[in-house]
């Protein structure tokens, strides 16, 4: 068993990549692997946690620095990850780097969207209780629904990515195991949380379930989420 963990994946090739493309794989399998699609998770599932006491307690922060914290980590090792290739003449991976290069721009965008994702007014705004996301303004709208179809964009080109990138360096079996046993892992425990209804809307994660808010009872914008005050009358009922 160990010594297929240490042999390559391709055993007519050699694993022999150098240095700062060995570091560089170091650098961003981490990053996209392993912490961006464990933030994502949070960000989707952690809104309310089961010993909250919701809506007694409400805008549980947990998610959201999951979800920036796992951003600016993988951003933190990637920019030196991207250094390092364009330090190395003549390494050119069409496929992978194609992939790669959609995958930083889309991110990017993320980013970018994240910076500007409206204002969030509400009672526990200093500003004032209007606010684009307290309102649930179009803005807002526009918002989400191009934050989560870019986020869905990106995760199929990450894993594209991530696998062409360990075939061109011919991996050591271990790292194929690892990443495979990590992504099973998380499938499996998205598919508990999912089946669990821990998928919620954000406004009365926030907020609360009153109807006097102006957007607590909206419909839903994105798919097999639930607004939880839904869940607990139904409960009570």
């Amino acid at each position: 068993m160990t010594e297929w963990l240490l042999s390559s994946c391709d055993s007519g090739r050699g694993h022999e990549i150098g240095l700062a493309l060995s570091w560089r794989g170091r650098l961003m399998a981490p990053a996209w692997a392993f912490i961006c699609p464990a933030a994502i998770i949070a960000a989707r599932y952690f809104k309310i946690m089961s010993c909250q006491n919701w809506p007694r307690v409400l805008s549980n922060p947990i998610w959201w620095q999951c979800l920036r914290i796992g951003q600016r980590t993988a951003c933190f090792l990637t920019l030196p990850a991207v250094f390092l290739v364009w330090s190395i003449p003549g390494v050119v991976v069409e496929f992978h780097a194609v992939h790669g290069i959609l995958v930083l721009s889309l991110c990017f965008l993320q980013l970018l969207g994240a910076m500007a994702c409206c204002s969030k007014g509400g009672p526990s705004d200093p500003g004032g209780m209007s606010g684009d996301h307290y309102d649930m303004t179009r803005r807002r709208l526009k918002f989400k629904r191009f934050h989560r179809s870019n986020g869905h964009v990106v995760l199929p080109l990450i894993v594209i990515t991530i696998l062409s990138g360990l075939w061109f360096a011919n991996a050591l079996c271990w790292m194929w195991f690892s990443v495979t046993l990590y992504s099973g892992v998380l499938c499996g425990i998205t598919l508990l949380l999912q089946r669990a209804g821990c998928a919620f809307a954000t406004f009365q994660t926030v907020w609360g379930p009153d109807p006097a808010f102006p957007r607590s009872q909206m419909a839903q914008t994105w798919w097999a989420t639930a607004r939880p005050g839904d869940l607990m009358n139904r409960g009570g009922d």
